[in-house]
């Protein structure tokens, strides 16, 4: 009887191993910054492979908890080349993106998705500065009423 229950604890373990392996998760924080050394804020961080994301905050910290043996952390934003940075055993990192260039004219659609106006397949509108100060409203949201369709525009007094 003693060994059918030793041959079922260790079946049992052998059985949960690699839930235990697959299962570890451990957080990760760090800071992103650019080749001056200043914060990035708003910078995303996603683990490779995974849902896993977080953005940073202001200061261009962040914390992310990641899983699996070997992860990949991916760390973007606007301005910026992505970069991939392998995580080790260190709880902490320190990541610097370099500069893509200037940004050109970029179009936000429906659902945060960009794209470059040239390449969309429908009429966008725009509103250049020079045409908000040709006009005789005292303020720039006066400027702004009758220059795009289907915005409206409402001011607000400033009295409570």
């Amino acid at each position: 009887m003693r060994s059918v229950t030793q041959l079922f604890c260790v079946m049992a373990f052998m059985f949960m191993l690699p839930f235990s392996i697959f299962g570890q998760s451990r957080q990760v924080s760090g800071t992103v910054t650019n080749s001056k050394g200043e914060p990035v804020p708003l910078a995303t961080v996603q683990q490779k492979g995974t849902n896993n994301a977080t953005t940073a905050n202001d200061n261009g910290s962040f914390t992310i908890n990641v899983t699996g043996n070997n992860p990949v952390l991916i760390i973007s934003s606007a301005g910026f080349i992505a970069q991939e940075v392998s995580i080790g055993t260190s709880a902490t990192y320190s990541i610097q993106l370099q500069e893509s260039g200037t940004l050109s004219e970029v179009v936000v659609t429906a659902l945060g998705i960009n794209r470059q106006q040239r390449s969309l397949g429908y009429a966008t509108q725009e509103v250049k500065g020079e045409n908000l100060t040709l006009t005789k409203e005292q303020n720039v949201i006066g400027s702004l009423a009758g220059k795009v369709a289907g915005v409206q525009v409402t001011g607000s007094s400033g009295a409570s």
